[in-house]
């Protein structure tokens, strides 16, 4: 199954082209009170919402993918990677700290998702 998160926080559960809301599920997480777990709580709760999730997709209609703003998959991560963007800005501003550029790291090289497997 793969599954997105889109326009204004909804969820959705990719198939083909198309995307069906799946939205409704996430009244099934668990609430929780400060202090707040790390991580997401779906990808927390996958394992027990993924049947709901796949049942909701049979019964709704598809929506094209191409008209969709997609967001991150996970909306609270526990990690965070950065990577030199500003690099060439930065440069321009110090010269003796542009001897030698970083090294670019297969992490770092990596094209952002915006839906997830599973």
């Amino acid at each position: 199954m793969r599954f997105c998160r889109y326009n204004d926080n909804r969820l959705g559960v990719v198939r083909g082209d198309q995307v069906h809301d799946v939205t409704d599920v996430m009244n099934d997480l668990p609430s929780y009170r400060y202090p707040a777990p790390l991580g997401d709580a779906l990808i927390s709760n996958l394992d027990t919402l993924r049947p709901k999730m796949e049942a909701l997709a049979d019964k709704v209609a598809g929506i094209p993918i191409d008209g969709l703003d997609l967001l991150s998959p996970v909306a609270n991560p526990t990690k965070i990677m950065g990577t030199p963007q500003n690099y060439k800005k930065a440069c321009g501003r110090n010269l003796r700290r542009c001897q030698h550029p970083p090294r670019q790291t297969k992490a770092q090289s990596r094209r952002p998702r915006s839906f997830l497997e599973s």
